[in-house]
């Protein structure tokens, strides 16, 4: 598995399927790429900013309330 190709004009988020013009966000954690991840080419590991890469991982922020007493 490599990380993905930036290819101008033709290289999409994975999640959102925007167009990516000058930067990216990908995962580099070779745990994560071997058992996440399908492509060979990183298509799948490339993404446009890291909200898309944390929905893409079903990440989530959770707030933790502080007890009544």
């Amino acid at each position: 598995m490599t990380y993905p190709e930036f290819v101008k004009g033709t290289s999409r988020c994975a999640h959102c399927n925007t167009e990516l013009k000058e930067e990216y966000v990908t995962v580099r954690d070779n745990h994560m790429i071997l058992n996440y991840f399908d492509f060979e080419n990183g298509e799948d590991n490339i993404f446009c900013d890291k909200y898309c890469l944390a929905d893409a991982l079903s990440a989530e922020t959770i707030l933790i309330e502080e007890d009544g007493g």
